[in-house]
C-alpha cells in the first residue's frame, strides 16, 4: 500500500514539487472511500477539506424548490472542493459519490 506522500507525488496537482514539502503536505492527508450515494460534503457547510479523486466518479449538485441539479461529473485525477481558499470557506455545492470513490482527503486547516 503506497503512503499519502506517494499518492501526491503522482497527482497531476503536485506535479514538481520538492519532495520534502510534499512530505510536509501529506501530514495532512488520508485516504478516505466514499459508497455509491454517500456525501462527500454539503452546499454550505465549512469547506475543510479537499480532495485528490482516485477512483470512481463524483457528482457536484445544486438544490432548489424544482429538484436537483447535476452540473459536474469529477472523475479520477480531478480537486474537489477548492472552495477551502476562497472567502468564506463554504462549500458551493454538494459532491455525492456516484459509485464507489477513492480520494486523498486533505485538512485545509492542516495546510
Amino acid at each position: 500500500m503506497r503512503g499519502i506522500n506517494e499518492l501526491l507525488l503522482e497527482h497531476a496537482f503536485f506535479k514538481g514539487m520538492p519532495q520534502e514539502l510534499s512530505r510536509i503536505i501529506a501530514g495532512c492527508g488520508r485516504q478516505t472511500r466514499f459508497e455509491q450515494g454517500a456525501y462527500l460534503f454539503r452546499q454550505d457547510e465549512p469547506a475543510d477539506t479537499f480532495y485528490l479523486l482516485r477512483r470512481g466518479q463524483v457528482g457536484l449538485e445544486w438544490h432548489n424548490h424544482t429538484g436537483t441539479l447535476l452540473f459536474q461529473t469529477e472523475h479520477p485525477g480531478d480537486v474537489i472542493n477548492t472552495s477551502w481558499i476562497v472567502p468564506p470557506y463554504l462549500c458551493a455545492s454538494d459532491a455525492r459519490a456516484l459509485d464507489t470513490s477513492i480520494a486523498v482527503a486533505l485538512d485545509a486547516k492542516c495546510l
